[in-house]
């Protein structure tokens, strides 16, 4: 077994090498790891560093193309490099419009290609048609807050290829140092993992990557990065993306009406475990640590999305096969190995009730009793989100049509707490659940406005009531609740210290350039200190 499982990634590689068929996303249409409806919201232009651009590969012809050789090509491409982006056609269609980023194959094409990149290289034989593509990336953000203004530069690359049709791998690196304020560049939203400081200023790194073959019934992708469950846009209360990339291996197959996803992930422990007399070695005790989520949906046509599934969080052992089993009930094989994982249990709906309008509702149930359903005894954890999202009308003639989105999410207190550091709903120190916490209900509201072609304003709200008892997924609910007080312990809504709470953010992303990008961002809220930041991307 052990020669199997270090032979596995070979193994995928080879079988992944030796098919053909069509597909042009990594993903199937439609996927449960991309959800219809996501937040647009963005407080940093890396967000989107490895947004999938199948027309960066347009190129026919052969060999190794680069754009600086000759006095020729390299006027063209400085005038390139400073040239406005390429008209595109109207993307038409009620349906697609509600997707972001767009995931549906027959409108990939609709993508007009951008001219040039940093280098291109093409190869093709009878029966392979292989592409490649490399971009420089480099950028500037600058934030002002109330305790100190600082910046960020940065500079990267981003790599794109495919083989054939069905076959695609996609890297991204960035790295960069923080500049001003080093106190307040500790709490900018880029630094959701381990960082380093030379010369004073904090550096910090990373790095995306997959490896993908899909054809019509199926996808599997091996990579770095990270995924989210369930329509949302202030953030799932089943699995958070709002955290930083962790290794994956994910497969997904539709048959019929009948979809299963299953994801396999290596996280990180949140602390370590002190077992040597040796504290050097103690500060690098990591556990190993695991996610599995499957996920089995019912898709009765084009505008119904029903769908059920389970998560588990384990570790300090070995990588557990029970957890590849897609269709088996995981709650049970968990009781099976002593119960000690964590495990949580939710389904959800999705409903396009009419072109333009999508509902959708989600549950999660981290722990509960059937005796005591109805009471507030503490282990029934968990947590439920609606909200709907409609188009409006065009503000200008053949742009893309504003979106308005509103939801209510109400959390109780403890979901997604647990007792032991490899099996916290957690990963790198930030939350896999419901990303504001427990113990509250919270309403967002979100408005999209295209106020030109590659100009568009984002703008959110939310006010949050929570109560301080049970709010936070570090808690080890073996301290708050010991001895008689695991059966008999209760928890109210809004128990504690009750905080009310609002967040208005705001950001305007100006793509009016082919190779540059401009963010405005704000976030204004009474929960911590006001943030301005003005971002520069530029991508060869």
């Amino acid at each position: 077994m052990r020669l199997a499982l270090k032979s596995f990634p070979l193994l995928l590689i080879l079988v992944l090498s030796s098919v053909a068929c069509l597909a042009s996303s990594p993903l199937l249409y439609p996927s449960a790891f991309a959800p219809s409806l996501k937040s647009r919201l963005q407080s940093s232009l890396l967000d989107d560093t490895l947004e999938l651009e199948i027309q960066s590969l347009p190129s026919d012809r052969p060999g190794l193309e680069l754009p600086f050789i000759g006095p020729k090509s390299f006027a063209d491409a400085v005038l390139e490099a400073l040239s406005l982006q390429p008209e595109q056609p109207e993307i038409r269609g009620d349906q697609i419009l509600l997707y972001y980023p767009p995931t549906i194959e027959s409108n990939w094409t609709d993508f007009v290609p951008r001219r040039r990149d940093m280098f291109r290289y093409n190869f093709s034989t009878l029966k392979y048609d292989f592409r490649s593509s490399f971009r420089f990336l480099a950028g500037y953000e600058q934030d002002f807050t109330p305790d100190g203004d600082y910046g960020f530069l940065y500079k990267g690359w981003i790599i794109n290829a495919r083989i054939n049709d069905n076959i695609s791998l996609n890297t991204g690196w960035w790295s960069g140092e923080y500049f001003g304020d080093q106190a307040s560049a500790a709490q900018d939203p880029l630094i959701d993992s381990w960082s380093s400081t030379h010369s004073e200023r904090i550096s910090l790194d990373n790095a995306t990557a997959d490896l993908n073959y899909r054809d019509r019934i199926l996808s599997v992708s091996l990579g770095r990065g990270k995924y989210t469950i369930g329509n949302n846009i202030s953030g799932s209360i089943i699995l958070s993306d709002k955290v930083n990339d962790y290794g994956y291996l994910l497969a997904e197959a539709r048959l019929g009406e009948f979809r299963i996803s299953l994801l396999n992930a290596t996280l990180q422990a949140d602390s370590t475990y002190s077992i040597y007399d040796n504290a050097a070695l103690n500060a690098k005790n990591y556990p190993d640590k695991y996610l599995a989520l499957h996920q089995i949906s019912y898709l009765p046509g084009d505008r119904l999305d029903i769908y059920a599934g389970e998560t588990v969080v384990y570790g300090n052992r070995n990588w557990d096969l029970n957890y590849l089993l897609p269709a088996a009930f995981w709650r049970a094989i968990e009781h099976n190995l002593r119960d000690r994982d964590n495990v949580l249990i939710y389904a959800g709906a999705s409903w396009e009730m009419r072109p333009g309008l999508l509902l959708y509702l989600q549950g999660a149930l981290d722990e509960m009793s059937y005796s005591k359903l109805f009471t507030n005894w503490w282990g029934n954890k968990y947590a439920v989100k609606t909200g709907f999202s409609t188009l409006l009308p065009r503000l200008w003639e053949s742009g893309d049509l504003p979106q308005l989105s509103a939801e209510i999410t109400a959390v109780r207190p403890f979901t997604y707490t647990h007792y032991m550091n490899h099996t916290m709903y957690s990963h790198d120190q930030r939350p896999l659940g419901y990303a504001k916490g427990s113990n509250l209900v919270d309403i967002s509201i979100e408005l999209y406005l295209p106020l030109m072609r590659h100009l568009g304003l984002v703008t959110a709200f939310s006010k949050v009531r929570q109560g301080s008892f049970g709010s936070s997924w570090q808690t080890n609910y073996l301290d708050a609740f010991s001895g008689n007080q695991q059966s008999e312990g209760e928890a109210d809504w809004f128990q504690g210290t009750v905080q009310d709470y609002y967040t208005l953010s705001s950001s305007l992303k100006i793509d009016l350039l082919s190779h540059h990008k401009l963010l405005l961002a704000m976030c204004l809220s009474d929960q911590m200190p006001d943030r301005y930041s003005l971002a520069w991307q530029f991508r060869y």
